[in-house]
């Protein structure tokens, strides 16, 4: 949010970040200068319109795909409440389903991970256990992030095994240590008597020594709980204050001082073995495929050529008056061609992808079809022996977006399925085993961009406008992997050799920071470069850590919780490298 709040403010606009890393105060402050109109434009979370009732909202944008339509369609009503025009932007990209299949993975973590965090929570042996989600998380390697630690617990205690949310307020572990004993006991009557006159700071510190020694007095050496709150209200002083004083005498040894839990604890109600907790997999099994249901759903609409409104209105059960409403993003500025015979050369694309669709025998997904189709070069293909197909490489001209393109016009001409949803995988029908054999011929419908009058619009639509912008398709059939200058190649060269990203820039006489610009470069035009072995692996690992601590994988939410050493290049390139990674998965 902050990094697009700022490029808006660089372009001119009067526009605020809302999200929840801000405090409660900066938060009120957007929100009300929001709803008087002070502040046009705020760059939020989506939660930020729940209970936000402005109903001259004119425009609301979508910087990533939402995980469903529902959740998309409750978003774009914030606009136009007052019944007048406005517009709703879906700006689409295919990598942001990545981010939706994470939120879905981490919400329905699998068995493994449920047992480690119960295994974990376990060996402490503990009846209360203060650890917040991040201390659980690096206890337990399996988890990928708190998000998915959270879901364990909750998980657990829908089943009996413990209870989350204990509420530790206040309440701090104090050890009373003998130097406290000694400290009191050199307070003589002459120095009591003359206390009204000391330090305010010091008079505190004395009176809590007395407070400390009447209620640990007895129990020296053993932690005992104390609580905050109540001990500033005894003294009758600041609760801020008292903190810092208990901080103090920690530091001069007399006392040892655990402050309040920040977090919500737990309780752990039984101790059973995880075979005999009695979670319902099959339940959840069954949840996590409707999330992916529903989220291949929403990339069927943004993919979708025809119009936006009758989608969303057949989605939800309802029947469109007319197939176009004349408002959207795809009616207003693109019509659907007639179903058109392809070109000869569209044709022996078609082909090819529906021969290595039949050669993969129906058990690999979109991603690994394209791949090998591309001539991809991970390890994966590899082991799996794909790179000996005859289909391997015949279409390394074009991207792997471009052949997901192109798969993804196939699935909804019927002449492939996709079948499962966890893991989907897709397989030849048998119009599409027709039309690879040449017995049958295929049409495809691509939109093209025009102009549509005022006047040629329905004007009996309701609801509110959709107008969807992003990443069109028009041109998709012939568009190439992106050139490799001369400098990209030679950096390519030296890679071949061995040669880390600094000793390329040594030689050629070029910041790092350039060379990490052509390895990125050249990642995107499809040549496989390990990347495992151009960042050094204590930054690689520092970035890592970084990424399982906040949700915000932009460039400046990274570099925001990173150390000053680690530069933007290299959290490029582990997120590239983390891109790799999930693609030999």
């Amino acid at each position: 949010m902050e990094t697009i709040a700022e490029v808006l403010s660089t372009a001119g606009l009067n526009v605020a970040p809302y999200h929840a890393g801000m405090d409660d105060a900066d938060r009120h402050r957007v929100q009300n200068s929001f709803m008087s109109s002070r502040t046009p434009i705020v760059a939020a979370t989506n939660a930020f319109g729940m209970g936000i009732d402005k109903a001259n909202l004119r425009f609301v944008i979508h910087f990533d795909v939402p995980g469903s339509l529902e959740a998309y369609y409750q978003e774009i009503g914030r606009a136009g409440r007052d019944g007048l025009y406005s517009r709703c932007a879906l700006l689409w990209n295919y990598a942001d389903v990545h981010t939706q299949e994470f939120f879905i993975d981490s919400s329905y973590p699998p068995r493994d991970v449920i047992a480690e965090v119960y295994a974990t929570l376990l060996r402490l042996n503990l009846d209360e256990i203060l650890l917040t989600h991040k201390e659980i998380l690096q206890r337990v390697p399996l988890a990928e992030s708190e998000m998915a630690v959270s879901s364990s617990l909750k998980i657990l205690e829908k089943v009996g095994v413990l209870e989350r949310g204990l509420d530790h307020g206040a309440v701090a572990r104090v050890t009373a240590l003998p130097k406290l004993a000694a400290e009191a006991r050199a307070d003589t009557p002459a120095l009591r008597s003359t206390r009204g006159t000391l330090e305010e700071t010091v008079r505190l510190k004395t009176r809590l020594i007395d407070a400390l020694m009447l209620d640990l007095g007895t129990h020296l050496g053993e932690p005992r709980h104390v609580d905050i709150e109540e001990l500033a209200e005894s003294l009758a002083a600041d609760l801020d204050a008292v903190r810092r004083g208990l901080r103090a005498l920690a530091s001069a040894g007399l006392i040892h001082y655990e402050p309040p839990f920040r977090g919500r604890g737990l309780r752990m109600l039984q101790r059973l073995p995880f075979k005999q907790v009695s979670i319902p997999w099959d339940e959840l099994f069954r949840r996590a495929e409707l999330e992916h249901r529903k989220l291949r759903r929403m990339v069927d609409y943004a993919c979708h050529s025809g119009c936006s409104r009758a989608f969303i209105l057949n989605y939800f059960g309802e029947k469109p008056r007319h197939p176009h409403c004349g408002f959207c993003g795809n009616c207003s500025r693109f019509v659907v061609e007639e179903e058109r015979a392809l070109t000869t050369e569209e044709t022996l694309v078609v082909r090819k992808i529906l021969s290595c669709v039949a050669r993969m025998k129906g058990r690999f997904g979109r991603m690994r079809i394209a791949q090998v189709l591309t001539g991809s070069k991970v390890k994966q293909v590899h082991a799996l022996g794909l790179d000996q197909l005859s289909t391997y490489g015949l279409l390394s001209e074009f991207t792997q977006e471009t052949v997901m393109d192109w798969m993804e016009r196939l699935i909804q001409a019927e002449a492939v399925v996709v079948r499962g949803e966890e893991y989907p995988t897709v397989d030849l029908t048998p119009f599409g085993r027709e039309i690879m054999h040449e017995r049958a011929t295929l049409k495809l419908s691509f939109p093209k961009e025009v102009s549509v009058s005022p006047e040629d619009r329905l004007s009996d639509t309701g609801g509110p406008a959709v107008r969807r912008t992003g990443r069109r398709t028009e041109s998709f059939p012939l568009r190439k992997k992106p050139a490799k200058g001369e400098s990209d190649l030679e950096t390519l060269a030296m890679l071949r050799e061995g040669l880390t990203i600094e000793e390329i820039a040594r030689r050629r006489r070029l910041r790092p920071s350039t060379v990490s610009r052509h390895v990125l470069t050249l990642l995107d035009a499809g040549e496989d470069i390990d990347l495992s072995k151009l960042v050094r692996p204590a930054v690689a690992d520092t970035i890592r850590k970084a990424m399982k601590s906040t949700h915000d994988f932009s460039l400046r939410g990274l570099k925001a919780v990173l150390p000053p050493y680690v530069s933007y290049e290299d959290i490029q390139l582990v997120l590239a490298m983390r891109r790799q990674e999930r693609k030999k998965q």
